[in-house]
């Protein structure tokens, strides 16, 4: 007696695999709109810290972190600490610069803490002419955003500037590797600076 064996059809294992390609497409652009939406996220974070920032000297004619009279305009609950006036925001007047923009009402939250970024590094506010992680930027003032994944630092930079992590407003160096600017690769977490 002769036994056939039934096994898979061409046909079928084509379905599979048409299937399989479809579900693993679709996953891959998921995660494309994800990163996407990351990357979207982080720009609007610096463009919220820069209108933040223009405000604050607008109404109280001083860099926040730097503002000489902070402890006066806000004297109720637990004093802020003052800056020096120089126009620099340098040393503890960095971290000292969220409280003020908070105190001022320019951004949600309390204290001095630095917020965190939608890469769940930490954001910075800094003076470009003081010694500084990312140098030779040009304007006065940057923000920076640290824990950034090289291609998504890639393309916010692209989105903000020039795409360069050399040059342009927008600047990025390896994790905390201080530098005038580090390309862009694909296995490095970024530290990506505006400046204005």
């Amino acid at each position: 007696m002769q036994r056939f064996r039934r096994g898979f059809t061409l046909v079928e294992i084509a379905i599979v695999l048409v299937i399989i390609g479809v579900l693993l497409g679709g996953v891959l652009k998921g995660q494309e709109l994800i990163n996407n939406a990351r990357v979207k996220n982080l720009a609007n974070e610096f463009r919220s810290t820069q209108t933040a920032i223009f405000a604050f000297q607008d109404k109280f004619r001083a860099l926040p972190g730097d503002y000489a009279g902070a402890a006066a305009t806000w004297p109720s609950g637990s004093p802020a600490s003052s800056g020096d006036g120089n126009g620099i925001i340098a040393g503890a007047e960095t971290t000292q610069a969220w409280d003020h923009l908070r105190r001022a009402g320019l951004l949600t939250g309390s204290g001095a803490a630095a917020p965190v970024n939608t890469f769940s590094g930490a954001m910075a506010i800094g003076s470009t002419t003081a010694a500084d992680l990312v140098t030779g930027m040009p304007g006065s003032v940057r923000v920076c955003a640290g824990n950034v994944p090289g291609p998504l630092a890639r393309q916010l930079d692209i989105a903000m500037d020039d795409g360069s992590a050399t040059g342009g407003n927008v600047r990025a160096v390896v994790g905390n590797a201080a530098g005038a600017g580090t390309a862009y690769d694909e296995a490095s977490a970024f530290t990506v600076c505006l400046s204005f």
